[in-house]
């Protein structure tokens, strides 16, 4: 069975080891990034497919990601409430960090990303 692939960016260590394990416990295979820059170096590598994106807002709400595979699901995490993320994600959770929330978003992300299908 193909393990979806998520491309985790958050310059906290211990937040991402934390959704790592989360994710990796339920299946999914997990490539850390801790800024844009390394996300991006990823992300450029032809033999990596990325099914999905969860990525850190810049702590000032800003959620600007490059437009490199906009067919890619995007998930935000933000300190902030929804109402002062700007528009431009998939869908949006605020910290602290809730396994089970994070499972059932991340699903239903990968869910819409492929018209609904199961």
């Amino acid at each position: 069975m193909y393990r979806k692939t998520i491309l985790l960016v958050d310059p906290e260590v211990q937040r991402r080891a934390q959704i790592r394990y989360t994710l990796a416990l339920h299946g999914y295979f997990v490539l850390e990034a801790a800024c844009v820059g390394d996300a991006k170096t990823i992300w450029s590598a032809p033999e990596i497919s990325i099914d999905l994106v969860i990525r850190d807002t810049d702590g000032d709400g800003s959620v600007e990601w490059p437009e490199w595979r906009p067919c890619v699901p995007l998930l935000l995490l933000s300190q902030f409430s929804q109402s002062q993320v700007e528009s431009g994600s998939d869908d949006f959770w605020s910290l602290p960090f809730d396994p089970e929330r994070l499972l059932l978003q991340v699903a239903w992300a990968l869910r819409s990303a492929r018209g609904g299908s199961t």
